[in-house]
């Protein structure tokens, strides 16, 4: 059985399939038409994804949509009315009622949306299915997770009405066990205070989770006051201090709010010290009221695995702290914790829902996308006019270059899904320079100073550097350096000697594994940077054109395409 799933009209729109239960092909729609985070239809992905399966859209059983709008008509309305006549401003221009209806008019017409690209006209079609839309990210964690059992707990901004969701997988099923419901939601807090402190909402979080480093949690008793715990894990919010439920993103915290801190930061603008102590001070309420649930769904399930999925999880801080302060001794969080993960987990719910005798099929690799024949990539080389050369040995070669100092762009094997570069479409770097990471940023990715370079390291090595017993495949989790190893790989600690680690299996990414072994031979340390082969702003690069293009703008050293090299 095939089942299509899919992602759109939202952010970060993506398509899977999957055949018999087992993930197929996996990518995202920015990928390909180069929109960072786009909410386009993923026409592009949905045909990856079959041509891929080497199959015609008529051979698909059915096809999972990632929300569901009527749904989200009748339970949206209820907040709009309740903080009138304030929330009539969401009329206004460049507010959230009009882009609201054009997004809920674009879901209600997704069926069609897909059918019009790729119905065979007047033959067979598959069974379409809204899906909602936390049942979905459970589903993407749970039922491709390695458990017969586990917690489930799904958070993010926003669904049709909930904004968290906590849940118990068993078998092939998920039971519902608590909901948070909007406007309340720690998702989207998170999200108003990102917009605060001038970063975009939906993008800029993971910059917030950074900045929050370099501050004090001046601002705990604030917090205190506007996130209230209530019973079974719940919580409620005093509105007094949050704009975005009356206003949208035309202030997304109140004047209340900008009383007790500062004025909002202008974005692009320096970064005094409140904006980082806010930032610390919203972390640290996030990881209270987050272990907090956990433990709470701990209680309820008495299970100790537990399965992660939604926007806020990609808060990879605290997700590195889970173990310590949570009965949990088993976490996972699939590659694509945010809305694109929603396509997988749609496509598998609908999987263990129709198929006669449903697999489980553990996902244990993010490379679900393209990859390119030595063919195409040579092609790509010699349309471009660079010289290149072929090598013997890639891992090797490539190793000698890190070793010496070159800034590296390798592009093998299938392409990364989720927002993390996982050794196939990397840059990579020299962890042992501390001044590598001001290079980076100056020759080639252009971003913020106080954002850290994340380390890959040998799986197997993971516990000499770094205070965890767990792995962390996907790069969702924090771990402390230990502190005698700081010094040692100084180009990917943080400020607060964490480092957001990368463990690679040989038997996962042998290439890659490969690559960090002999970088290991020759300096003795097993840990390589990697950061996401792309320039600020710009998606991860897709096929070797993209690859190409990334080189030639910026002063990446070597380009490293499969077996070959090309070199400034």
């Amino acid at each position: 059985m095939y089942v299509l799933g899919f992602n759109a009209f939202l952010h970060d729109s993506g398509a899977c399939i999957v055949k018999d239960g087992e993930v197929l092909a996996f990518a995202e729609e920015e990928r390909f038409n180069r929109k960072k985070h786009t909410y386009e239809f993923p026409e592009n992905a949905v045909r990856f994804c079959l041509d891929f399966a080497g199959i015609k859209f008529s051979e698909v059983s059915h096809v999972g949509f990632f929300w569901n709008p009527y749904k989200e008509i009748i339970y949206k309305w209820l907040p709009f009315f309740r903080f009138m006549p304030y929330s009539l401003s969401l009329f206004k221009k460049g507010a959230a009622i009009n882009p609201f209806m054009k997004r809920i008019a674009s879901m209600i017409g997704a069926k069609s949306a897909l059918y019009d690209r790729f119905d065979g006209k007047g033959g067979k079609v598959p069974q379409f299915h809204f899906v909602d839309h936390h049942i979905s990210h459970a589903a993407s964690c749970y039922l491709v997770s390695p458990f017969d059992e586990a917690a489930i707990f799904v958070a993010d901004g926003y669904a049709e009405h909930d904004s968290t969701l906590m849940a118990h997988g068993r078998g092939n099923g998920i039971e519902k066990l608590e909901t948070v419901k909007f406007p309340v939601s720690l998702g989207q807090l998170y999200g108003a205070v990102t917009e605060y402190l001038g970063f975009k909402i939906c993008n800029g979080e993971g910059k917030v989770m950074a900045l929050a480093s370099f501050g004090e949690p001046k601002y705990e008793d604030l917090f205190d006051r506007i996130v209230l715990p209530t019973n079974n894990g719940q919580y409620k919010f005093d509105f007094d201090y949050i704009g975005y439920q009356r206003y949208g993103l035309l202030k997304t915290m109140s004047d209340r709010f900008i009383g007790e801190t500062a004025p909002p930061r202008v974005r692009e603008s320096g970064l005094d010290q409140v904006y980082m102590d806010v930032a610390a001070s919203l972390q640290q309420a996030l990881e209270k009221h987050y272990f907090r649930m956990l433990n709470v769904l701990y209680e309820r399930t008495r299970c100790p695995n537990l399965c992660l999925a939604g926007g806020m999880v990609l808060n990879s801080v605290a997700n590195g702290k889970i173990t310590e302060n949570t009965p949990f001794k088993n976490v996972f969080i699939q590659p694509a914790a945010n809305d694109a993960g929603s396509s997988l987990g749609s496509a598998m719910y609908l999987y263990h829902k129709f198929a006669k005798e449903p697999k489980r099929v553990p996902l244990n690799h993010a490379y679900g996308g393209p990859s390119f024949t030595d063919e195409q990539m040579e092609d790509a080389l010699k349309n471009s006019g660079l010289k290149y050369e072929r090598t013997q040995n890639v891992e090797k070669d490539t190793a000698r270059m890190i070793a010496d100092g070159k800034i590296i762009g390798w592009f093998q094997g299938r392409m990364e899904f989720g927002p993390r570069a996982l050794g196939n479409r990397s840059i990579l770097a020299d962890p042992r320079k501390a001044e590598m990471k001001d290079i980076l940023n100056a020759r080639v990715k252009h971003r913020e100073s106080f954002r850290p370079f994340a380390p890959s390291i040998k799986e197997e090595r993971m516990s000499e550097y770094f205070e965890s017993e767990h792995s962390a495949p996907f790069m969702l989790k924090v771990y402390r350096i230990r502190p005698e190893k700081i010094d040692v790989i100084p180009a990917t600690a943080h400020v607060d000697g964490t480092g957001r680690v990368q463990s690679v299996s040989k038997e996962v990414n042998p290439r890659y594994y490969n690559l960090i072994d002999e970088f290991e031979k020759l300096t003795g340390v097993p840990v390589v940077v990697n950061t996401s082969f792309n320039v600020r702003g710009e998606p991860i690069v897709c096929t070797p054109q993209d690859a190409i293009s990334c080189f030639l703008s910026t002063q990446i050293d070597c380009l490293v395409m499969g077996d070959f090299i090309t070199r400034k």
